[in-house]
């Protein structure tokens, strides 16, 4: 016999892994990297991202029986990895994105009625995909009338410094210097002071061309911070720096290639060259070619 869920108990059986984003990457070609397209950074497909997590839970509505609660979230189970890539694909543009969706549930009589109750992400296009991803769960098989409140926790690790540094956003595009041999050079560094880039232009470069790269890589500091991360596993220290020649063509895929590095983790160099792909990838106006340094503090 069933029996109905007090309100607002979470049912036994939520969903409460928490899972990285994606794989990890695949060793890197030794070199260089010749070309966006080439090297994986299409829509995310061999994309460096930031670790990106989704827990999920059902909760219960009145009047909701125990099994077709249970039916419920095994109905929602078929999507995570679904809405684990609705949050990928958000976090790859805007990293500081994060926070609480729940999506009320009402099933009668073989039809499912969703809608989004609240949206603690601000992000109407994670919340949009979340839905559309909810709506194609296979909730016709549940026989009978039943409520749930599916509550989603999104949270990466790149938010934090990617908000903070999204509040003082184009401070490096708008104090482009020069240097003492006349090129245009931005500095963008993450509270805290552990991720500094410096973007610097070649000879023929303009101001306005650094400016666009800096904010660009400002927009996308995620990626950047990401390959910090991943260059302190197995205990190593991050701390160092990593210089790429970065060029950017008026037409085509940009392309990097190392020019030398001190960190110690020895596929940090073509984390970076692929975090700066993205970032030219969104700055066709810089087109040219820059030196850049990320820079590791401990």
């Amino acid at each position: 016999m069933d029996h109905p869920l007090p309100l607002g108990i979470v049912a036994a059986f939520a969903l409460c892994s928490t899972v990285p984003a994606r794989a990890e990457n695949a060793p890197p070609r030794p070199g260089e990297l010749g070309g966006v397209d080439g090297s994986g950074m299409e829509q995310g497909s061999g994309a460096i991202t930031n670790r990106s997590e989704v827990a999920v839970s059902v909760e219960s509505l009145p009047g909701s029986p125990a099994l077709r609660l249970q039916a419920l979230g095994d109905a929602v189970s078929t999507r995570m990895a679904a809405l684990r890539a609705c949050y990928v694909g958000v976090t790859r543009e805007r990293p500081a994105v994060q926070g609480r969706i729940a999506v009320r549930v009402e099933l009668r009589e073989g039809r499912a009625a969703l809608t989004v109750a609240e949206d603690g992400t601000g992000d109407r296009e994670l919340s949009e995909c979340v839905l559309r991803e909810l709506r194609a769960a296979p909730f016709s098989s549940i026989s009978g009338n039943a409520g749930g409140l599916v509550v989603m926790v999104f949270s990466n690790t790149a938010a934090e410094g990617a908000a903070a540094l999204a509040r003082d956003r184009g401070r490096a595009a708008d104090t482009v210097e020069r240097t003492p041999d006349g090129r245009p050079r931005a500095v963008s560094r993450t509270p805290g002071g552990a991720v500094e880039v410096v973007v610097t232009g070649d000879a023929g470069a303009t101001a306005e061309a650094v400016a666009a790269l800096a904010r660009s890589v400002e927009a996308r500091i995620g990626s950047i911070l990401d390959c910090r991360r991943r260059a302190s596993r197995g205990g190593l220290s991050p701390a160092g720096a990593i210089v790429i020649s970065l060029s950017i063509p008026a037409r085509g895929a940009p392309s990097g290639r190392r020019v030398e590095s001190s960190v110690a983790f020895p596929q940090a160099p073509q984390c970076v060259i692929r975090a700066m792909g993205q970032a030219a990838r969104g700055a066709p106006e810089a087109a040219g070619t820059h030196t850049v340094e990320v820079r590791y503090a401990e």
